[in-house]
């Protein structure tokens, strides 16, 4: 018996030595967001155990595991306020183990016969990943160009269609600023290494429409009165002066047209 567990653990040892000698560890601090991970040597893929930590109080608020670069396993999210668990997914067998209602908007923008409308909705459109993620990775990954500091524009809004099975479908400049700008966005949302899991209206998926909106220098031309939030608007304020550095805020609620129809033969 004691020769069968002096085996056993120098058999773990090994895979562990194994382990630590094809994989290296690395740590990435996205905005509040510490991201702690492994890469493949070899592959240069994420491989491994994956976590997410808040940067202000030390929460872990995403446990995971990579395969070769993709997602893969069981996952958990938590509240980046609270560390209250939201959501619990599989990726393998891509199911939601877990769902927190409360903390999901019960209204979404969702295809209506020719026209995309804000209704009620059994589950809204989820970028599953940690709260914001998309548009804090677009926030710190960006490149200003220098033109912008002395020619800014208003603002880049781009219109994303998600199909019923999740999958991205089309998208629509609304409001251009730079083609280098616009470009970003747009490789930003079709990079997103999450899963983006289809709005459900009367227990069947539909397609679904959101938005992503980068503002510069925050000019009034976009303001409005709009007082509630809405959740299909993922948006970005830069402050941009040339002797100073850029400052970035990130919030999800609209400053601009308020988007309650929109004709589906205008989005490509």
């Amino acid at each position: 018996m004691k020769q069968l567990l002096l085996t056993i653990s120098i058999l773990i040892c090994s895979v562990l030595l194994l382990t630590g000698q094809s994989r290296k560890k690395k740590t990435e601090i996205t905005g509040i967001v510490k991201e702690v991970y492994y890469i493949d040597k070899e592959s240069k893929l994420m491989d491994g155990r994956y976590y997410a930590i808040h940067t202000n109080t030390n929460d872990t608020l995403v446990t995971g595991t990579y395969n070769q670069g993709l997602r893969a396993d069981h996952w958990v999210f938590r509240n980046n306020k609270t560390n209250e668990k939201k959501l619990e997914f599989d990726f393998y067998t891509d199911t939601i183990l877990f769902i927190e209602p409360n903390f999901y908007p019960d209204s979404f923008l969702i295809q209506q016969g020719n026209e995309f409308v804000y209704d009620k909705v059994d589950r809204p459109l989820i970028l599953v990943g940690y709260d914001d993620e998309l548009i804090i990775k677009i926030a710190n990954q960006i490149k200003i160009p220098k033109e912008l500091y002395l020619n800014p524009c208003i603002a880049a809004f781009i219109a994303f269609i998600v199909d019923e099975n999740g999958t991205l479908t089309g998208s629509k400049i609304i409001n251009s600023c730079q083609s280098a700008i616009d470009q970003f966005i747009s490789q930003s949302v079709n990079s997103f290494n999450g899963r983006l899991l289809p709005a459900i209206k009367d227990g069947q998926p539909v397609k679904s429409m959101f938005f992503v909106k980068i503002n510069f220098q925050g000019s009034k031309d976009w303001e409005t009165s709009a007082q509630n939030s809405l959740p299909y608007i993922f948006e970005l304020n830069f402050q941009l002066a040339v002797e100073s550095k850029t400052m970035v805020t990130v919030k999800k609620i609209p400053i601009g047209y308020e988007y309650q129809d929109v004709q589906i033969n205008n989005i490509r």
